[in-house]
C-alpha cells in the first residue's frame, strides 16, 4: 500500500519536529518547512498540506489541488473558504480529519482551574479528588501550581518508600518549564506527546506534574513560559486537565475553552464571601464566556494532628463525596 504523502508548515521547528514524529508513526511520508522561502521553492504536489496562515499565503495553484488544511494559532478565522484545525491539540484530531473519520470528542482538553480566595486548607485534596473523579472517564492531568506546595508530601505519607515516582530534589515543574523552553527535551514516543516522560508521574488513576520547589522561581515566570507549557499541555494526550492555584490564574485562564470552567472554593458565611465576591468580579470582567462556579466547602482539616491524615482515606471519604456530588451537578 503506498504511502500517503503530508507537507507540515510553521515557522516553530519544535511543533515541526513533534508534529512529523507523529504522522511519520503513523505511515505518513513527511515533508517539513520553517521557511516560507524554501517551501516556495517546492512546487511538488502532496497527498495533504497542513500550513500556518504566513505558508497559505505562498501557496500556489497547483499544490491547491491537494488537500489543505490552514494551522491557526489562537482559534482566529481562517483564511476564507479553507479548511482549519486548531494547531494546538491532540494529535489524534489531526488524524482523524485526515482519516476521514469522526474527530475525538473536543478538540483540547477540559480544563478545570481550581483556586480559593480564602486559601482553604482543603484545596489541594479538593483538585486531587477532582483529579481523580475525572480519570475514571478520560486521561486526566493534574498540575499544582501552589507556591508553598505540599503535594509530595501528601502522596509520600500514603506510599511505600520503594513506590514513590517523586523524591525531593527531584526535576519539578520549574524544569519543566525550562526544558520546554530550550526545546531539549522531547520524547514523542511517550503517550503524554509533548511532554517529557521524567516529568509526568501518575498516582491513583491520574496524572500530575511535580510542582514547583521554590516559590521564588515560580513567581519569576513570565508569561510567555507559561503560555509555553499550555500549549505542550493541550497537545497532549489528556482529555482532563485539574489546575490548582494559588493567584487569579489569568493567563492559564486565558487558555479554557467552552467545555472548560473556573472553580471558587469558599466556605459559608458572608465574611469568607467577601473575597470569593472578588474574584467572581474580576473573573466576570475579563473572562465572561468562562463558565465560573462557587463551591463552598464545610470540611476543615482541623480534626486532622499530625501523622493522622492519610490520603486515600481523605480521597474516598466524605471530601471525595462531596466533590463527587460537585462533579455530578456541574452544569445542571
Amino acid at each position: 500500500m503506498k504511502q500517503k504523502s503530508l507537507l507540515l508548515c510553521d515557522n516553530d521547528a519544535y511543533y515541526l519536529r513533534s508534529a512529523s514524529r507523529y504522522f511519520a508513526q503513523e505511515g505518513y511520508v513527511v515533508t517539513v518547512y520553517s521557511d516560507v522561502a524554501d517551501f516556495a521553492a517546492d512546487h511538488r504536489r502532496y497527498d495533504a498540506a497542513l500550513l500556518s496562515p504566513e505558508f497559505m499565503a505562498a501557496a500556489d495553484e497547483n499544490r491547491r489541488e491537494g488537500r489543505i488544511i490552514c494551522l491557526l494559532d489562537e482559534r482566529e478565522n481562517a483564511p476564507e473558504g479553507c479548511e482549519s484545525l486548531y494547531k494546538f491539540q491532540n494529535m489524534d484530531v489531526f488524524l482523524a480529519r485526515l482519516q476521514g473519520r469522526e474527530t475525538v470528542a473536543g478538540d483540547m482538553p477540559d480544563l478545570h482551574f481550581v483556586c480559593s480566595p480564602i486559601h482553604h486548607e482543603l484545596r489541594l485534596p479538593f483538585a486531587l479528588a477532582l483529579a481523580r473523579i475525572y480519570a475514571e472517564s478520560g486521561r486526566t492531568l493534574f498540575i499544582d501550581l501552589s507556591e508553598a506546595s505540599i503535594l509530595t508530601e501528601l502522596m509520600h505519607q500514603s506510599m511505600d518508600e520503594e513506590n514513590m515516582p517523586y523524591e525531593a530534589g527531584g526535576p519539578d515543574l520549574i524544569d519543566l518549564i525550562y526544558s520546554l523552553e530550550s526545546r531539549e527535551v522531547f520524547d514523542q514516543n511517550n503517550v503524554n506527546a509533548g511532554l517529557p516522560e521524567e516529568f509526568v508521574l501518575l498516582y491513583d488513576g491520574f496524572y500530575y506534574l511535580p510542582p514547583a520547589a521554590d516559590a521564588r522561581a515560580l513567581s519569576d515566570v513570565t508569561k510567555d513560559q507559561w503560555d509555553h507549557l499550555m500549549r505542550t499541555v493541550l497537545a497532549s494526550a489528556f482529555t482532563s486537565v485539574v489546575i490548582l492555584s494559588d493567584r487569579l490564574p489569568i493567563h492559564l485562564a486565558e487558555w479554557c475553552g467552552e467545555n472548560s470552567e473556573i472553580i471558587l472554593l469558599s466556605k459559608r458565611g458572608d465574611f469568607y464571601r467577601k473575597s470569593e465576591q472578588k474574584y467572581e468580579d474580576f473573573f466576570a470582567e475579563r473572562l465572561p464566556d468562562v463558565r465560573r462556579r462557587e463551591v463552598d466547602l464545610p470540611m476543615s482539616a482541623a480534626g486532622l494532628s499530625d501523622g493522622s491524615w492519610y490520603l486515600p482515606s481523605l480521597l474516598e471519604g466524605n471530601l471525595g463525596n462531596f466533590v463527587r456530588e460537585c462533579v455530578g451537578t456541574a452544569g445542571n
